[in-house]
């Protein structure tokens, strides 16, 4: 593959010279269709558009995804220890902002609390749990 990019490149080189320095090549390619070799040349190998794109079409690609089918029966990643913290703490927070408070609201508070609780709490509490689900899951 990569030898034919590079035969690819030095016949293009050659044609490109030979329009230069004498207004015409071997392969056919004179100043009327100057503009289309150059956008052929300047694509990436195995991808040369020689062709005027049409009037009106959209000449952009469009890729395929390969998304692969979920199974219903996997199991679920384990909780992220921000994750188990807001699950144990939206209640309370809830109750401490009063009635009627918003989602982002309560959000901000937890992401603050999270911030002040010290390290070593976050360790037992949090990411040992996290942790744990994770051998559990994986090796039994």
């Amino acid at each position: 593959m990569l030898r034919n990019a590079a035969d690819e490149a030095s016949r293009a080189g050659l044609a490109y010279f030979d329009i230069v320095t004498h207004g015409v090549s071997a392969g056919g390619i004179n100043g009327d269709n100057f503009a289309s070799f150059v956008r052929a040349m300047s694509a990436p190998p195995g991808r040369a558009q020689t062709e005027e794109p049409e009037a009106g079409g959209d000449n952009k690609r469009k890729r395929k995804r390969n998304v692969k089918p979920k199974d219903p029966n996997a199991p679920k990643k384990p909780a992220t220890p921000f994750f188990l913290f807001c699950s144990e703490g939206r209640a309370t927070v809830k109750s401490d902002m009063g009635h009627g408070v918003e989602f982002k609201d309560v959000q901000q508070e937890l992401r603050r609390r999270w911030e002040i609780l010290p390290q070593e709490e976050k360790q037992v509490r949090y990411y040992d749990r996290t942790f744990r689900e994770i051998v559990t899951d994986s090796f039994g």
